[in-house]
């Protein structure tokens, strides 16, 4: 099970209020990277006229998720199936955090994004002391780290908002419902979170940055 097997912290009003931020054009061409179930794509579909294209690299999750009029691809992040900036915008939605090469990934979205596209980064961070997951969660880094790795891959920082009370919210909602911290994130996962002191960001970053 990953982070995108459950509820995003945020939910849809984040989403929404990354798009605010973003300003796509009509019809702008998005890709969600990591997309897992297909959610985000699917509801972009209904409440959009961008055209939207999914990837992520286990092909179950692309199986069960396939479904008329969703465009929804088996491949990886640091490979994605689209030509030289011919993307608006790209959406990481808990998935950066997971991905075994972040800096490839990213550098990736740069060549398949516009000049001036946009990419939105929604993921855990820390606010403690950095940590490693292996359920749930992948890499939990520091907020500055994230931002440097956007700005090492070409992008340059628009938009920070915390959503770190959702996230509380989502977390303590999946605990009452029966499932135990070392359930959902690992063995010994509620030290690591209480000294990770971990949050939910959103963070929206426009390509021209520096590592152009």
């Amino acid at each position: 099970m990953s982070c995108r097997d459950l509820p995003s912290p945020g939910g849809t009003a984040l989403i929404e209020r990354a798009l605010a931020i973003c300003s796509f054009p009509p019809g702008a061409a998005l890709a969600d990277v990591g997309c897992g179930g297909g959610e985000c794509v699917r509801y972009l579909n209904e409440r959009t006229d961008y055209m939207v294209c999914g990837i992520d690299s286990d092909p179950a999750a692309i199986e069960k998720a396939s479904a008329p009029g969703l465009d929804l691809r088996c491949c990886g992040a640091e490979e994605p199936p689209f030509g030289e900036a011919s993307l608006d915008g790209m959406i990481f939605q808990c998935s950066l955090s997971l991905f075994e090469r972040p800096r490839e990934a990213l550098k990736s979205a740069a060549r398949a994004l516009k000049e001036g596209g946009k990419i939105i980064v929604a993921d855990f961070y820390s606010r403690g002391t950095e940590a490693k997951f292996s359920r749930t969660l992948g890499r939990v880094e520091r907020k500055e780290k994230i931002i440097l790795r956007l700005e090492e891959a070409g992008f340059k920082l628009l938009a920070f908002e915390d959503f770190t009370r959702e996230m509380r919210e989502l977390w303590g909602q999946l605990i009452l419902d029966g499932g135990a911290p070392e359930d959902l994130f690992g063995e010994g996962a509620a030290e690591k979170i209480k000294a990770a002191k971990c949050g939910y960001g959103l963070f929206v970053a426009e390509k021209g940055g520096r590592g152009k």
